[in-house]
């Protein structure tokens, strides 16, 4: 009996660490069955759950109905039969949509926002949603632990996504992306995740809160998960990546105008990514981005908070008894953020972009930092966006890269960033640079 248990906690342990893209092609060719899949899946959080609290609504029958008829039917996508978690700010039919909120306690929509229903019409099994931090924009924040060391944050606002990913809930999840809601916590719990150009997902049913930067991202397993997931939402290329010769890569390490915010986890990182990639015979460079560009963090944080105001409104005006008093602040304006300086913040971000494919004129991308440092304290909150922003401003396209470690052991993750629209090259850069900036 002990020998049969612990050949079943095996195979558990090996079908829940499979990439989604792999699994993907053993339920094409027969060899896997979306059951199966889901039921590893499920015992997972079973076991976990109660320690991380990735998830704010789970329903282990439904899921397996769901496996149960995607293994019936004929397959509808390369995504069929694979689980995948949703953020509780991305609106679902099957599940309530709550935003970390009372305000919306019980909120149950009547159809999935857009990047969910495609995910449904590929044939994917959705397994529930993920925390959040209250309306991905600051408030309360969720009881999401780090699967590494659950007295350090996962990072947010998308904590239960990079959450259940990194602790093997799911292989697949979505999040959300205004600031560095989708890198940074990829960067504290040590998994892939993309945030694509922006405006290359629809947003329709997703939480808004400053339209100028939101945007729909994916966590995996590894590349090939994100170049999965941006196939789906037909990013141009990204279904037959182009060819990358190592060799003839240039790539910028950029410190960005915030270096000095960086501790010596992120800025030793930086300098072994340099080493790692060198012996392999990538060319490598120090890059600083033009001056004006440092000033995005300060016009990110007035377009944010301005935004908020009209974003806030209506919860204010229906009920500003259960409002967090973050956002009561955002709504009464209580920063004096008028006009003027909106427009010149969004004016900054729109200049800089302009400029912004010059710096890659002899490069091929950018690899710069994730997050400060390693995951902050649970107490602490959800950690500095400031490494993010400014890529998040100029509607770059993100992958974070996991693989190093900081000095107490948690995952410290490395940025690699393109110009706009070239969601597709930096996907094929991002799967053959991961195996040397993996390497331990």
């Amino acid at each position: 009996m002990v020998a049969a248990s612990r050949e079943s906690s095996n195979t558990v342990l090996g079908l829940i660490q499979t990439p989604a893209n792999v699994a993907a092609a053993m339920i094409a060719d027969g060899t896997l069955t979306s059951e199966s899949l889901v039921s590893a899946y499920l015992e997972r959080i079973t076991q976990r759950e109660d320690a991380v609290f990735a998830f704010a609504h789970f329903d282990p029958e439904y899921a397996l109905t769901q496996a149960r008829a995607r293994d019936k039917a004929a397959p509808l996508s390369p995504l069929h039969g694979i689980p995948i978690a949703i953020k509780d700010t991305i609106d679902t039919e099957d599940f309530p949509t709550e935003f970390n909120s009372p305000i919306y306690a019980g909120s149950k929509p009547t159809r999935d926002a857009a990047c969910v229903a495609m995910v449904r019409q590929a044939g994917a099994v959705v397994l529930g949603k993920t925390r959040t931090v209250e309306f991905a924009a600051g408030g309360q924040n969720p009881a999401t632990r780090n699967p590494h060391n659950p007295v350090h944050g996962p990072g947010g606002s998308s904590n239960g996504s990079a959450a259940s990913v990194a602790d093997f809930m799911t292989p697949l999840a979505l999040g959300t992306q205004t600031g560095g809601s989708m890198i940074r916590p990829a960067s504290f719990c040590g998994v892939f995740a993309m945030k694509p150009t922006w405006g290359s997902v629809s947003i329709n049913g997703v939480r808004v809160n400053c339209p100028g930067l939101d945007t729909v991202g994916w966590y995996g397993r590894d590349v090939g998960d994100l170049a999965l997931m941006a196939s789906l939402y037909e990013i141009p290329g990204a279904s037959d990546l182009p060819p990358i010769d190592l060799p003839n890569l240039r790539i910028g390490l950029c410190r960005s105008p915030v270096w000095q915010r960086a501790d010596s986890a992120t800025q030793n990182a930086l300098d072994e990514a340099r080493s790692r990639l060198q012996s392999v015979g990538v060319e490598t460079t120090s890059v600083d981005l033009p001056e004006e560009f440092s000033a995005i963090p300060e016009a990110v944080a007035t377009m944010m908070r301005g935004d908020a105001r009209i974003a806030f409104l209506p919860e204010y005006r229906m009920s500003t008894d259960e409002l967090h008093t973050d956002f009561k602040a955002d709504v009464e304006n209580r920063r004096h953020i008028g006009p003027e300086m909106l427009s010149e913040a969004y004016d900054t971000a729109a200049a800089c972009r302009a400029k912004f494919s010059d710096v890659f004129q002899d490069l091929d991308a950018l690899l710069t930092p994730s997050a400060p440092g390693e995951a902050v304290l649970f107490e602490e909150g959800h950690g500095d966006p400031v490494f993010n922003v400014i890529w998040s401003a100029l509607h770059a396209p993100v992958i974070n890269i996991p693989g190093m470690v900081g000095p107490t052991g948690l995952p410290v993750g490395l940025s690699l960033v393109g110009p706009r629209y070239s969601d597709a090259r930096i996907l094929a850069i991002s799967k053959v640079l991961s195996p040397a900036l993996e390497a331990t």
